[in-house]
């Protein structure tokens, strides 16, 4: 009898391995990232005097942040090397901590950290035990079950579209088109990943998806998941065309000149030739203050300057809480209740300081210089790129519910994870 116990639990135990709770928790992550955790077709409004959580959300993530950590405490040395060789994402994380302190609203900040840490969490797991072609099988398939769904949902029923400025635009599964958008960008980079970097038998269904999705981004008509596609593109032509010519090790120095020089040449115009950025805007259907934005970026710093420390900020998750007297004063000077910056690095700067936003500023250049060191998971770059452009219109970083902001930690873990054990030699990595 003794004997048949422990068979049974041995059975059981190779069943509910720590590998396979970690996969559990990294698929069903990404499911209600893309589908959300509320039923479609809803319109939701958000009043500055109400908030109203999701208990079905708070269940389901932390039960997912609770098995992601399970599945690592067998692996705390590859953990520990991980996070030696990322450094900058961890001492962000442990200054966004801290910075529950001087919030004022302390118990909401801590809340919304333990969710970000979770989300770091999951990282850790899904990298630790899945390499990258197994993460980009993963996306690959629940994308592809995402376009399905969503071209059929525009296609079919009248609530996956919405009227947006005299016309009717698509929203598909999502609560707006913008988030639409940019939802269909992340799966449109999944399938050019797929096309370029998975060997399938047939590459018709992946031109198929990529069809689909390029129809459901215009259908949107989200202009910056457009732009960032556009950008994305014209990065991947010029990295072809290093290798083709044999810039070597020169490539890292002409993709920082390139960039320096679209940097300087979009504050030169700005200054000197304010016209010709407001014609290259108008055609994209922006204006130079980007349909309000920059007045309210003026507002949301003037608010939170004076109402802090610009070096620490009000504390991380400390600003948009609802009911606040910061945002109840930013209401009274807009016309619309906005419930983000729509700019990631004002977000950033406000909640966590000046010292946050350097914090990131140096995890991102470490990131992108290791990024040419020989990995199998370079070209994840394509989705940190993403998300720094789409975060000069959206708040994405470090937000809970933000898949583009979840995927640069992703990104961002993949390729220190590789380096890193690649260094250690670990024998058993999958």
């Amino acid at each position: 009898m003794e004997l048949s116990n422990n068979y049974n639990s041995s059975f059981l135990w190779r069943i509910i391995s720590f590998e396979r709770i970690a996969k559990l928790s990294f698929i069903l992550y990404l499911f209600f990232y893309f589908f959300g955790t509320s039923l479609p077709f809803r319109e939701t409004k958000i009043d500055v005097d109400e908030y109203a959580s999701n208990p079905f959300r708070q269940l389901v993530f932390s039960s997912l942040y609770f098995f992601s950590f399970i599945s690592i405490l067998p692996v705390l040395q590859k953990v520990f090397s991980i996070i030696k060789k990322e450094k900058f994402l961890f001492i962000f994380l442990l200054w966004t901590l801290l910075s529950v302190i001087w919030s004022d609203y302390s118990d909401i900040s801590f809340k919304r950290w333990i969710q970000i840490f979770g989300g770091y969490i999951v990282c850790l797991s899904a990298v630790i035990y899945f390499d990258s072609q197994s993460i980009l099988k993963y996306f690959r398939s629940l994308t592809y079950f995402y376009i399905i769904l969503s071209f059929l949902a525009v296609v079919i029923i009248p609530g996956a579209s919405m009227q947006y400025e005299g016309s009717r635009v698509w929203r598909g599964l999502a609560a707006h088109k913008n988030l639409f958008g940019e939802l269909v960008l992340i799966c449109t980079i999944i399938v050019l990943f797929s096309i370029r970097y998975l060997k399938t038998k047939n590459k018709t269904i992946d031109y198929l998806m990529l069809f689909i999705s390029l129809l459901l981004l215009i259908g949107s008509r989200s202009t910056t998941s457009l732009i960032v596609l556009i950008i994305l593109g014209l990065i991947a032509f010029s990295s072809k065309t290093q290798d083709k010519l044999g810039f070597g090790s020169l490539s890292k120095w002409i993709y920082y000149a390139l960039l320096s020089a679209v940097l300087v040449f979009y504050s030169s115009a700005l200054i000197l030739v304010p016209s010709f950025l407001e014609s290259i805007f108008g055609a994209l259907g922006k204006d130079m203050t980007f349909t309000g934005r920059t007045d309210l970026w003026a507002y949301i710093i003037g608010i939170a300057f004076s109402a802090s420390n610009p070096l620490i900020g009000v504390g991380y998750g400390g600003f948009w809480v609802y009911g606040s007297p910061n945002l109840i004063k930013l209401y009274s000077l807009t016309v619309e209740r906005p419930i983000q910056a729509h700019n990631g690095y004002i977000d950033l700067t406000i909640e966590t300081g000046f010292i946050g936003l350097s914090i990131v500023i140096i995890m991102t250049i470490w990131y992108f210089y290791n990024n040419f060191k020989k990995t199998d998971v370079q070209y994840w770059k394509y989705l940190v790129i993403a998300t720094l452009i789409i975060n000069l219109q959206e708040a994405t970083l470090f937000k809970v519910n933000a898949i583009t902001g979840f995927l640069f930690m992703l990104s961002y873990m993949l390729l220190f994870s590789r380096i890193a054990f690649q260094n250690e030699k670990y024998s058993d990595i999958t």
